[in-house]
């Protein structure tokens, strides 16, 4: 909602959100906001005074909406620490709460680096004197031919009503461009029911039956329960196959959908041949992608029957989509601001569970909760309700020793999640990727006799509420060779050969190194088994450590040995971090037995999982 909005409804009397940008859309002047710089550096020291080089002035114009909008002017030279800040005091009804921050942006002229980028987005807490990096931070859609809408969040602090907003030149760029800005609100978090829409953008389908294409433009947007796509490819050497687009990795065509439904068209470009040849688009239940068929006013056949390549098309045709599908596991509308709001999935399972044997599925008996009932007691399995990330977790007590116990998806093993030791105790801890339809379960790759305090947890791994809500951040790789640990020496793992899921390429497996993408809260997970070895000594230590930063920061998942043994040993755990964009993190572990010690070289057994939890 721009100030504009907010000042008509106040003049009928209509009660308006806050803004605490009073001069958000260079309504008369530029008052409120002033020029700075700051030491050369990536982020602000405090967004104000010194002798700044740019310039903010008001701009007469209806460049972006209304007359008038501001404009942020850098010269041809490298002005890496300046920008511009607006100071405002937030009502004591605020603090301690998540506020939103919006703005219109568009490139006026010169040259802007998105992939940077040249600008970015901060607050500053002048009563504590703290710089805190908001949920989305950087400016990186500036362009000359649209608007950016940028928008983020960040939470105030109890003991501080004193914050500035900095728009900062965090680029070492010497080239010279101005960004025009307009719609300013500071503003508290609003959640409203409403259509979820997100932007897919760009997306790279598997194209079949139409040869290798070329010229592959295809969008796609979610929005509500339906995904809508649109673009065009040009043909290679069509073929006897059947016709198809796949969809967006993940999603599946509704069940809903009965037989085969035409859901869109598609045509060949007219400068390609004389006649447009119309095609339908087809959806059919449960199918990761759509076919395509013949027309009603082309042939005889059915629209909703789909067809071959070499039937539809010619080579080196353009050829012209668009479509409209309803996705298994969406809903229409959910609560958001912006963008999706995560919805909660989770289920909690315990109980004395029927002795399992090797390969089939832990049952375990009473349900605490499963707000999508989604789990049977009577087989032990999770029916997946809503596709994404799920963690399973929880701890079993057993007659039995020395188990592997196993997530299975679809009856397939896919990681091994924890290992039970010599006295038949152990917890177990993944994380796997499915689809709506998807079953999950747990099992033994031995014959298992739990006791009653064992539990099942369930969870969908869920996305920010801010920008890039429904964004998953999430990484887990295997380790895949015996490394060898050289007593008494912090070693980086190098060993995380085998990737299961990067959403955002945050975890070098060559060297252990992390690079967080997303500032928030992220649990780090490390289920390392040893190697069988000779530990000769009671306290013996073997365990996982995180640096931060180039520093030693956390323990993770300590094993100190109660008994001297030669069997495989564990170390295993999760922790919490707060984190920063940029921030890097080196994954390593090291234990003190006096001599060196190897890693199992099992990558279901021993991994590393990193996912952003709030």
């Amino acid at each position: 909602m721009s100030l504009r909005t907010v000042i008509a409804d106040e003049a009928m009397g209509i009660l308006a959100p806050r803004n605490y940008i009073r001069n958000g859309i260079a309504l008369k002047n530029t008052s409120g906001w002033a020029t700075y710089a700051d030491a050369a550096g990536a982020a602000p020291v405090d967004g104000t005074g010194g002798s700044p080089n740019v310039t903010f002035s008001r701009f007469v114009s209806a460049y972006l909406s209304g007359i008038s909008c501001f404009t942020l002017v850098k010269d041809a030279a490298n002005r890496q620490g300046q920008g511009v800040s607006y100071d405002f005091t937030v009502d004591q009804a605020d603090l301690a709460k998540i506020l939103t921050i919006s703005f219109d942006a568009k490139l006026s002229n010169g040259t802007y680096s998105n992939s940077t980028p040249d600008l970015t987005v901060w607050i500053y807490d002048y009563g504590n004197n703290v710089l805190i990096q908001p949920s989305n931070y950087k400016l990186d859609a500036v362009v000359t031919d649209s608007s950016q809408k940028f928008s983020a969040q960040f939470q105030t602090n109890v003991n501080s009503a004193l914050y500035r907003l900095i728009i900062h030149v965090s680029s070492t760029s010497a080239s010279a461009y101005t960004v025009a800005f307009d719609n300013f609100v500071v503003s508290p978090k609003r959640l409203d029911a409403a259509s979820v829409v997100i932007d897919y953008g760009e997306y790279v389908p598997t194209l079949s039956g139409v040869g290798t294409a070329t010229s592959v433009d295809i969008r796609a947007q979610r929005c509500g329960s339906y995904l809508y796509v649109q673009g065009r490819f040009t043909t290679g050497t069509v073929a006897a196959s059947e016709a198809r687009i796949s969809l967006p990795a993940g999603l599946v065509n509704s069940s809903e959908y009965i037989g085969s439904t035409v859901v869109g068209s598609c045509w060949r470009d007219n400068a390609s041949g004389s006649t447009p040849k119309n095609r339908s688009i087809i959806a059919t239940s449960s199918l990761s992608y759509i076919t395509i068929g013949h027309s009603e006013y082309t042939t005889a056949s059915a629209p909703s029957t789909s067809a071959n390549g070499d039937v539809l098309f010619s080579n080196a045709e353009v050829v012209h989509v668009a479509f409209s599908v309803k996705i298994q596991g969406w809903g229409a509308n959910t609560s958001v601001l912006g963008a999706e709001t995560a919805r909660t999935v989770a289920a909690r399972i315990s109980g004395d569970p029927a002795s399992a044997s090797s390969g089939n599925p832990v049952i375990f008996p009473t349900v605490a909760y499963d707000t999508h009932g989604a789990y049977n007691n009577s087989t032990g399995r999770y029916t997946v309700q809503v596709p994404g990330l799920y963690r399973v977790h929880g701890s079993i007590t057993s007659a039995n020793a020395s188990i592997v116990m196993s997530v299975f998806v679809n009856a397939a093993s896919v990681v091994v999640a924890g290992y039970l030791d010599a006295n038949g105790e152990g917890s177990y801890t993944a994380t796997v990727q499915v689809n709506a339809g998807d079953i999950i379960d747990l099992r033994p790759n031995g014959t298992l006799d739990a006791a009653s305090g064992s539990t099942l947890h369930i969870e969908r791994i869920s996305g920010p509420e801010a920008i890039g809500a429904g964004e998953i951040v999430a990484a887990q790789y295997g380790i895949n060779s015996a490394q060898s640990i050289t007593t008494a020496t912090d070693t980086a793992l190098t060993s995380l050969g085998t990737k299961y899921f990067d959403t955002h390429g945050m975890i070098n497996g060559a060297t252990g190194a992390v690079t967080i993408p997303v500032a928030g809260l992220y649990a780090v997970t490390y289920h390392i088994l040893w190697a069988a070895a000779a530990w000769t000594a009671i306290g013996n230590e073997a365990y996982g450590l995180i640096y931060k930063n180039g520093s030693t920061f956390m323990r993770v998942g300590q094993n100190n040995l109660q008994t001297t043994t030669s069997v495989n040993i564990t170390c295993s755990g999760t922790v919490l971090l707060s984190l920063t964009a940029s921030d890097t993190l080196s994954l390593r572990v090291a234990q003190n037995s006096g001599s060196n010690k190897s890693l199992q070289a099992s990558d279901t057994i021993s991994y590393i999982s990193i996912r952003k939890v709030n």
